[in-house]
């Protein structure tokens, strides 16, 4: 967001101005002025901006809001700051100034991002909310997600344990079936591509806007489907530097643990099976007692710094350099995430002020310590009577067999045998240790963009944006020699490990041209704008090495594996216009059109229209509300807008251009055809749709924004409904029509319909230096989606759990139902509540339990989702929390789903594992999937609290606030699954998200 302050700063900046400067200085007399800034109780402003009128002489206010300039003897002092109405004071006479900034009532003239251009709030006709810095998240923020969180009416945010790897985040809950459901990213104007906000630097943000509705949407047509982010990052300072250090420390720890027998209680039943599958609990003759989720699992320590300086080079060039380091080891051992990262930011002017520059350059370096979340579960269930290392000293050996972890079946007396049982698990210990899985990503992202005020036509200008984002990975992994074994061709057991690589690069490179004209005439204004876009974005050549030790082991089969892959880039070709008018500042229209041409479809179906309009009545500029002082704002909102679809999940790299009859090379040894002395591998020809095109989404919205008391109460509340038709779904076909038996058609429609209330309240509001000030948000969403039109030969299953000759299909799609609804047989329960084992109602009363049977049972997507965050200040102290709601959304727990049989103490009769209950015999595929194991996912999380203290200063210049944080601090929840906050329902391996200690300082000099 280019707030009121930012745009001071920006016509701060001197480039030619200064030899104007220069220039009047040798006619005019200097003198030094001196003052200090403060608000109406008289408390000093920090970072006022203090101009010279017509000039580019100034500077920020300091810590104790003093400034001193050296000026014109007749000059005029401009003096602003975020909030406060602007004054201008005559130095005429004075030399010395106690200046009082009146606060500025009208809260809406905050500045959001919207796209192509920035607009005030109160001139918004479509759903954009605002999230600035001093609203977002506090607390551990390894990722920029982390920061909204919870924060804002619509915008679902579900966060992973597992560092550095992102959240998932829905806006009004995506907006198709089988295609990409992400948000657009916008960083600065630039759009990036196949990437998460987890590369952001999350102290570089200072302004999140997130377009919501079709009518704010559609400036950005075929990507805008699901929804717009758009991140503003801090710019360049005015004045004299300023610096900031901010320094973290964490202590991440274990919240909770999956319920599986006791040792005493696996004994008891593994006895109770007989003296079979009682010979194998222990090892040589000792009982050991290891909790496996207890080794896998470790408290970490972590870091975070970050340095920040903001001023101007060589009083001309406003600038802002950051550099940062982040160290989040992971809770399961083995795993973890680092982050360094830079960043620059240059705004200077030229040419008095009508030409403006912004480049932004930021790159990262991230490394991810990957390690097999398989063995999560594995850890739950393996036999708790074994011990970790078979070693006298219980450490791991490099020289002993399989560095002396236990496993089943291996023979530790022979060292010429490697014999293993291959129907158990592997130790989860050294299944995590014997692996060094790495990847390292280098990332660059930035863009310069021109803005000129062309001088022969008042109020248009032209802006030229070039961005560019590109990204590179090597990914690494090598499991210990004598760790894994494999059947060599002369049939010996041979220790040999595993060792293979990947790479490659992506590029995105943008340009937007485009004029923005403004004119007000008399009551009428307008603000129009209209341009064109290219995007091209390149996968470029992965690598991938294949297993390099089993080809050492067996050379003929390299050829099947190692390969590279070059891909076909996507290019988005648009040209987009929108009109922004105002009739006696009343009444507000907005008029959009987008037409866009995407490489992802046949030349007779890329292009797509994307138009959209809103109107906005500000109710309380009429006569009729003018005179009370209640209602301080009321503005309804009426939008409709159609946006599109183009991206497609699965196999999109391999066919990534799917209307063209493309072939494919076989890779398979098995495969090859003989061609005189020689074998070659098939060429095939791979399945293709000429007809192709953009699903579209057509969304209709009516908003309220509201505020009371001169804004102390206010927010908005918006009803919306969104249809989404030409579904470019995953369809079955039948045999013979094309070259697979399922492929990507345009068919179906499904709807989202949902209500949206968001509030803010200062409850105590005491202007006074060191007096308590008290402020709250909330926000509560009601969403819900069904699907309204899906092709009925077409294949419903969807999510697949295991069981079954290749799993068992869970949820499917459905007409009148929700996406993704659970597909499951119905339990009988005896009177009082006990599941009758093996017994479920016969639905269709043909005397037999087959598929026919199953029901449509709940869905894991919520109806309800809510956050609430408040902070209060008293003195030196600062005290924010914020909490997180989620209702109507059902989980299957998948683990007690498959483990709760006596059976599976001892399947194979070979190998023994622990359970979550004995309470049934035996599984099987109908008591998998019966609605007993869907459970209520419903829960309200406390997700943080954070108290700091400001030390004020402690050295000259110089300001220190500590402060200690606890994250993920308590989760309430009907389920039996200690936190049921999953991504798609399925509860299982799931990685615990850590409650994290943190003790912080921030030193501003």
């Amino acid at each position: 967001m280019m707030d009121a302050q930012l745009f001071i700063k920006i016509r701060s900046l001197l480039a030619v101005v200064l030899m104007l400067v220069i220039g009047f200085s040798a006619n005019a007399q200097k003198k030094s002025v001196t003052g200090v800034v403060r608000d109406a109780t008289g408390e000093t402003i920090i970072g006022a901006s203090v101009l010279e009128k017509g000039t580019t002489n100034g500077m920020m206010t300091n810590i104790d809001g003093q400034f001193r300039l050296e000026v014109a003897s007749d000059a005029t002092l401009v003096i602003s700051y975020i909030g406060y109405k602007t004054q201008e004071i005559s130095v005429a006479g004075q030399t010395n100034f106690f200046i009082t900034l009146e606060e500025d009532s009208q809260l809406l003239q905050e500045v959001v991002a919207i796209g192509y251009g920035t607009l005030k709030k109160d001139d918004a006709t479509g759903s954009v909310d605002l999230l600035t810095s001093k609203d977002m998240n506090k607390g551990p923020i390894v990722t920029a997600d982390n920061l909204i969180t919870g924060r804002m009416a619509g915008v679902q945010v579900v966060p992973n344990g597992n560092p550095g790897t992102g959240s998932q985040i829905r806006i009004r809950g995506g907006a198709s079936l089988d295609a990409n459901n992400d948000p657009l990213i916008v960083v600065d104007g630039l759009p990036l591509k196949d990437a998460s906000i987890t590369q952001i630097n999350p102290n570089d943000i200072e302004t999140f806007s997130v377009l919501k509705d079709a009518s704010a949407t559609a400036i950005y047509g075929s990507r805008a489907s699901n929804g717009v982010i758009l991140i503003t990052t801090k710019k360049g300072g005015e004045g004299k530097w300023n610096y900031n250090l901010d320094l973290q420390g964490t202590v991440m720890t274990l919240p909770w643990k999956v319920e599986s027998l006791s040792q005493p209680d696996f004994i008891e039943a593994v006895k109770a099976r007989g003296e079979a599958s009682e010979e194998k609990l222990g090892y040589n003759g000792v009982m050991y007692d290891t909790n496996w989720q207890d080794q896998i699992f470790s408290s970490q320590i972590g870091t975070n710094a970050n340095f920040t300086a903001r001023g101007k080079i060589s009083d001309f060039l406003p600038a802002r350099f950051t550099v940062g380091y982040n160290n989040t080891p992971g809770l399961l051992i083995t795993s973890g995430y680092q982050r360094a990262n830079g960043s620059v930011a240059l705004n200077p002017s030229f040419f008095n002020n009508t030409l403006k520059v912004e480049f932004n350059a930021n790159g990262s370096y991230e490394k991810y310590n990957k390690a097999d979340e398989g063995t999560i579960g594995t850890a739950v269930f393996f036999d708790p009577t074994k011990p970790v290392y078979v070693t006298e000293d219980k450490k791991a050996n490099p020289d002993a067999k399989y560095l002396g972890y236990y496993e089943w079946g291996a023979d530790y007396e022979d060292n010429d045998k490697y014999p293993i049982n291959t129907l158990a698990e592997r130790n989860p210990v050294a299944r995590l240790m014997e692996v060094d899985h790495t990847s390292d990503v280098y990332k660059f992202w930035g863009n310069v963009q021109f803005d000129y005020l062309i001088p022969f036509v008042d109020g248009l200008k032209a802006v030229l944006n070039l961005g560019l984002q590109t990204e590179k990975w090597n990914e690494d992994s090598k499991t210990n020699k004598i760790a894994g074994t494999i059947t060599s061709v002369d049939g010996k057991n041979i220790p040999i490990g595993s060792e293979w690589h990947n790479k490659g690069n992506n590029t995105n490179k943008l340009l937007d041209a485009y004029l923005n004209y403004n004119k007000t005439i008399d009551f009428f204004k307008m603000d129009l704008t209209g341009g064109y876009s290219y995007q091209k974005y390149q996968i470029g050549t992965e690598h991938y090495s294949g297993d390099l030790r089993q080809f050492e082991a067996n050379p003929s089969l390299e050829e099947e594996f190692k390969h590279d892959l070059i891909y076909t880039p996507k290019v988005l070709i648009s040209f987009f216009g929108r009109a922004n008018l105002s009739f006696y500042e009343k009444y507000l229209l907005t008029l959009t059109l987008r037409n866009d041409h995407s490489s992802m479809f046949a030349p007779d179906k890329r292009s797509g229209i994307f138009p959209a309009a809103s109107f906005a009545w500000r109710i309380t500029e009429e006569d009729f509300l003018k005179d009370q002082s209640t209602l301080s704002n009321l503005k309804l909102r009426l939008g409709w807008g159609i946006t599109g679809q183009q991206d497609l999940y699965g196999g999109e790299k391999v066919n990534i251009n799917r209307y063209l009859p493309l072939y494919g090379l076989g890779t398979r040894i098995e495969g090859q055809y003989p061609i005189g002395d020689t074998f070659g591998f098939p060429v095939y020809p791979l399945a293709y749709n000429p007809e192709l095109t953009w699903e579209k989404t057509t969304t209709y919205n009516v908003g309220l924004d509201y505020g009371f008391m001169k804004n102390r109460l206010n927010g908005a509340l918006d009803f919306y409904y969104k249809e989404s038709r030409d579904l470019l779904a995953s369809i079955q076909i039948p045999a013979g029509v094309n070259f697979a038996n399922e492929m990507f058609l345009n068919r179906g429609a499904f709807s989202t319909k949902g209500v949206e209330l968001s509030t803010n309240y200062d409850i105590i509001q005491d202007r006074r230096k060191g007096a308590f000030n008290w402020t709250a948000s909330y926000n509560i969403s009601l969403n819900q989606l069904e699907i309204i039109d899906y092709d009925t030969e077409s294949s419903n299953e969807r999510t697949y759990v295991s069981g079954g000759g290749g799993g068992i299909p869970l949820t499917i799609f459905q007409l009148n139902y929700a996406p993704y609804t659970y597909h499951v047989y119905r339990q009988v329960y005896d009177s009082d509540g006990t599941a009758i084992e093996g017994v479920f109602e016969d639905l269709n009363a043909d005397g037999k339990i087959d598929s026919k049977d199953r029901y449509l049972f709940h869905k894991p997507n919520p109806d309800v989702t809510m956050g609430l965050a408040t902070n209060m200040s008293y003195k030196n102290f600062d005290l924010s929390m914020s909490w997180r709601g989620s209702f109507g959304n059902y989980i299957y727990n998948q683990m007690a789903a498959m483990h709760s049989y006596r059976l599976e103490l001892d399947p194979s009769g070979t190998v023994l594992y622990n359970i979550i209950s004995d309470k049934y015999a035996a599984p099987d595929d109908i008591k998998r999937i019966s609605d007993e194991w869907i459970e209520n996912g419903s829960f309200v999380k406390w997700d943080n609290a954070t108290l700091g203290y400001n030390f004020d200063k402690i050295f000259k210049d110089v300001n220190l606030r500590a402060y200690f944080s606890v994250q993920n601090i308590l989760t309430l929840t009907k389920a039996n699954v200690k936190d049921p906050e999953v991504s798609g329902g399925v509860v299982s391996n799931l990685y615990p998200r850590p409650r994290t200690f943190l003790l912080g300082f921030n030193i501003n000099f």
